[in-house]
């Protein structure tokens, strides 16, 4: 997983801790799972998205 991918997944993490959508459990466990590569999949169709947009715009 890249640093990119890696820093979304965090503030996301840390954004839904800060807003109480996820208690301290959740968030550990959420940590985890990123450290560990657990959430690559949905991260990388993210990626693809942002990589879509930005060739749609960039053939304007």
């Amino acid at each position: 997983m890249s640093n990119n991918e890696t820093m979304v997944l965090l503030i996301a993490a840390k954004q839904g801790y800060d807003e109480g959508k996820l208690n301290g459990d959740q968030y550990l466990s959420l940590l985890d799972d990123i450290e560990n590569g657990v959430i690559v999949a949905e991260t990388k169709k993210i990626e693809q998205q942002v990589e879509f947009i930005i060739k749609q715009y960039a053939n304007l």
